[in-house]
């Protein structure tokens, strides 16, 4: 059986890839730095409560890095903001 020598038609990309964001590396480096730290801090924990806690307490700060990086898409994507005067 021979395979197709060409792509069917959507899977070819229409535009170019974007360009990457220097600062989204620092930022995933910070939050990755940060979800090990506290793993290693509380990996041997046993209390079902204290661990139910530390659940809780990481989707909290998960949805404020996903709010910020939300924010930030935002404010950057504003030409303006760039403007010199």
């Amino acid at each position: 059986m021979r395979r197709p020598a060409r792509r069917p038609p959507g899977a070819l990309p229409l535009t170019d890839p974007p360009t990457p964001d220097p600062n989204q590396e620092n930022r995933t480096g910070y939050v990755r730095a940060k979800v090990r730290r506290e793993y290693d801090t509380h990996r041997l924990e046993a209390d079902p409560e204290k661990v139910a806690f530390l659940l809780r307490l990481a989707e909290t700060q998960l949805d404020q890095v996903r709010g910020q990086a939300r924010h930030l898409a935002e404010v950057f994507s504003d030409p303006g903001v760039h403007a010199r005067f």
